[in-house]
């Protein structure tokens, strides 16, 4: 039997530097999600979840922006 996933696109920025890692914009399949102030928290939640997280990328246009997908298996 093939292992199943569901996927979950995610872009977000930090604010300032990103050093604390509080959350200035975060979007999940699209959607703003503002119940989070640091991506730590979260990742945290997520991973609680079984979400895993499979990085993407960056765009640096004078403010980072991080492209992340999230998956977990379908049981």
């Amino acid at each position: 039997m093939h292992r199943r996933f569901e996927f979950m696109n995610v872009r977000y920025q930090l604010m300032g530097r990103g050093i604390t890692g509080e959350i200035s914009t975060l979007y999940v399949n699209g959607q703003d999600v503002s119940n989070f102030e640091t991506i730590d928290q979260f990742y945290n939640t997520m991973g609680q979840q079984g979400w895993e997280i499979r990085p993407l990328g960056m765009e640096q246009e004078g403010i980072y922006t991080y492209f992340v997908v999230m998956q977990r298996e379908l049981v």
